[in-house]
C-alpha cells in the first residue's frame, strides 16, 4: 500500500533519524498530535519555537549550500506543526540572506548575535510605508511596516524600506524605543500565537543589509520561496494522514478516492520539491549572465515518480536535463523564478486539494472537536495565502512567454553570426 512518513520528511524517502528527532521535538513543542481528541495547549509554544530556531540555525544547510537538507527539515517541521514550521522558517530564511550579503553587514551596531532571532519584513501594504533616511550616525526607519510576524517576541529582524533609487533592506533591533507593535490588529483564526499585524519605526537605528534593489536582485530570493512550499507541504502532509487513517477505518470505496487523491496530490507536490532541490545543488548559486533557458525549461517539465522500495511516493530524479554532466554552474533571474513559481504553484495547489479531499472525507467533526486538527487546517489555510494563486499562475506564464523569446532571438542572433 502506498504511504506517506508519519515522521521525518525526505525527498527520496528515505529514514533519517535527525529528522525523525526534530519532528518529535516539534510535535512536543505545539503539542498537537493529530489523533482524534487531541487538543491544543494552552502554553506559550513561540519561545521554545524560537529556541529550536536558533539551534537549527547553526546545523541547518543554507538553501545556496544544501537545497535539499533545508526543505527537508522545513517540511518535517511543518508535518509535525505548522506553527512550529512558521516560526522557524523566517529565521532561517533571515539567516541565509545575511549569509548571501556581499557586503560587511554591522550587526554588532543594533546588537545582534548568535542568539538572535529573527524575522524576515518585507511585505508592502495599502496606505503605509516604511522608509530609511540617512544621518550623522548611519540609517533611521521611519513609517510603518505591515505583515510584522512575531514583531513582539523577537529580537531583531530584517526590514525592506523605501530609499532614493528603490527599496533597500536593513537589518533593526526590535526591542528598542522607538518600535510600536501591533498585534492587536491580528484577529486570525489561524496562527493565533504568530501575531503578523503592522508595526511602526519612529526614527529607528537600523543598518543596510546589501545595496538598493539587491533583496529582490540577489541569488537567493526565490529559494526562500521554496522553502515556504516545503512547510506547506509539510503541513498538507499532516491533513493526509488523517485521511488515510479515515480510510482504512471505514474501508468504504468513497473514502478510499478521498486518501488516493490527497496522496496523488503530494506525491506531485515531494516530485517538484525534490526537482527544484537537485537543480539548486547542482547550479549553485543563480548567475545573471546565462539567458538559455534550459534550466527555466526542465524546471516546468513533469519531474519521473517511482515508488521506492519501501513504497514511499518519491521523486526519483530531477528532469533528464538536470542530470548532464556538463550542467551549466548557475541559474539566470528567470530561470530561477520559474523554477521557484512552478514549485510553490504546484505545492499549494496539492495542499490545496488535500484541504479539499478532507473536508469531504472527514465532515465537520473533527473541525469542530479537535483542536489540534483544527489548528493545522486554520493554519493551512492561512499559510497557503502567502502565494497569491491566479496572479502568481500569471506571473509564471509570463515568465515562460519571456524566456521562449529570449531563445528565439539568441538562435536569431546565432544564425546571423554564422
Amino acid at each position: 500500500m502506498v504511504t506517506m512518513e508519519r515522521a521525518a520528511v525526505t525527498l527520496d524517502g528515505r529514514d533519517d533519524s535527525r529528522l525523525t528527532a526534530l519532528y518529535d521535538e516539534a510535535v512536543a513543542i505545539g503539542v498537537r498530535a493529530d489523533a482524534p481528541g487531541g487538543s491544543a495547549s494552552d502554553d506559550d509554544i513561540v519561545d521554545p519555537a524560537l529556541a529550536l530556531a536558533s539551534r537549527l540555525g547553526a546545523t541547518t544547510p543554507r538553501p545556496t549550500t544544501g537545497m535539499a537538507g533545508y526543505l527537508e527539515a522545513l517540511a518535517t517541521l511543518g508535518s509535525a506543526d505548522v506553527t512550529v514550521a512558521r516560526i522557524v522558517e523566517p529565521h532561517l530564511d533571515a539567516l541565509a540572506i545575511l549569509d548571501e550579503c556581499p557586503d560587511p553587514v554591522d550587526l554588532a551596531t543594533i546588537g545582534a548575535g548568535p542568539d538572535s532571532t529573527w524575522g524576515v519584513f518585507a511585505a508592502e501594504g495599502p496606505g503605509v510605508r516604511l522608509t530609511a533616511v540617512p544621518d550623522a550616525r548611519g540609517w533611521l526607519l521611519e513609517g510603518t511596516k505591515p505583515w510584522c510576524s512575531l514583531a513582539g517576541r523577537l529580537s531583531h529582524a530584517l526590514v525592506t524600506a523605501h530609499v532614493d533609487g528603490g527599496r533597500r533592506l536593513f537589518a533593526v533591533a526590535l526591542g528598542v524605543p522607538g518600535v510600536t507593535v501591533h498585534d492587536e490588529a491580528w484577529v486570525a483564526r489561524g496562527f493565533p500565537e504568530v501575531p503578523s499585524g503592522p508595526a511602526d519605526f519612529d526614527r529607528v537605528p537600523a543598518v543596510p543589509v546589501g545595496a538598493t534593489g539587491w533583496y529582490l536582485e540577489r541569488a537567493g530570493f526565490e529559494w526562500g520561496g521554496i522553502g515556504v512550499a516545503a512547510c506547506w507541504f509539510g503541513g498538507a502532509l499532516g491533513v493526509q494522514r488523517r485521511i488515510l487513517d479515515a480510510a482504512v477505518r471505514k474501508a468504504d470505496d468513497l473514502s478510499a478516492l478521498h486518501a488516493g487523491r490527497a496522496t496523488a496530490a503530494l506525491t506531485a507536490a515531494r516530485a517538484v520539491l525534490a526537482a527544484a532541490a537537485r537543480a539548486v545543488d547542482l547550479a549553485g548559486v543563480p548567475t545573471a549572465g546565462r539567458t538559455d533557458g534550459a534550466f527555466a525549461a526542465a524546471a516546468a517539465a513533469p519531474a519521473a515518480i517511482a515508488l521506492n522500495p519501501g513504497d514511499v511516493p518519491v521523486a526519483a530524479g530531477a528532469p533528464a536535463a538536470l542530470d548532464r554532466a556538463e550542467a551549466p554552474p548557475g541559474l539566470d533571474r528567470g530561470e530561477a523564478a520559474v523554477l521557484a513559481q512552478v514549485t510553490r504553484t504546484v505545492v499549494r495547489q496539492a495542499a490545496e486539494t488535500v484541504l479539499r479531499e478532507a473536508a469531504r472525507a472527514l465532515g465537520p467533526a473533527p473541525l469542530a472537536t479537535d483542536a489540534g486538527y483544527a489548528a493545522r487546517v486554520a493554519d493551512l489555510e492561512l499559510y497557503l495565502l502567502q502565494d497569491h494563486g491566479a496572479r502568481d499562475e500569471a506571473r509564471l506564464g509570463r515568465l515562460l512567454v519571456e524566456a521562449e523569446n529570449n531563445a528565439a532571438r539568441g538562435s536569431a542572433e546565432d544564425g546571423g553570426a554564422r
